[in-house]
């Protein structure tokens, strides 16, 4: 919500840089109604959570989490943004990665 509402706030505790055109702006807006979008998405699976549209839900959270942490690890090591919240950002991701495989898992084994 907050790349959404304050984007050069996020993006430079993110990548230790600033947004630096308009574009860079509508882009960083754009990916946060996206993300608010996923959590609202995820937040209205807990309903229902024994469908298969759940599944489908966890199952692209999951690809989501591993992308976003390799291409914050990758802007990190790779390209040299060093912003404080880059590798925490990292960490988030891969550790609601794994959360998604053990939610997978548990509900295939049931």
């Amino acid at each position: 919500m907050l790349l959404l509402i304050i984007p050069n706030w996020i993006v430079s505790i993110l990548l230790g840089t600033n947004l630096s055109s308009t574009e860079s702006f509508v882009v960083a807006r754009l990916a946060g109604a996206a993300l608010f979008t996923l959590a609202l998405m995820c937040y209205f699976a807990l309903r229902d959570i024994e469908s298969d549209v759940t599944k489908g839900i966890v199952a692209a959270m999951f690809f989501y989490n591993i992308i976003a942490a390799a291409i914050l690890l990758a802007a990190r090591f790779y390209s040299g943004f060093d912003g404080i919240g880059i590798l925490p950002a990292s960490i988030i991701h891969i550790a609601l990665a794994v959360w998604c495989i053990k939610s997978l898992r548990a509900r295939k084994n049931e």
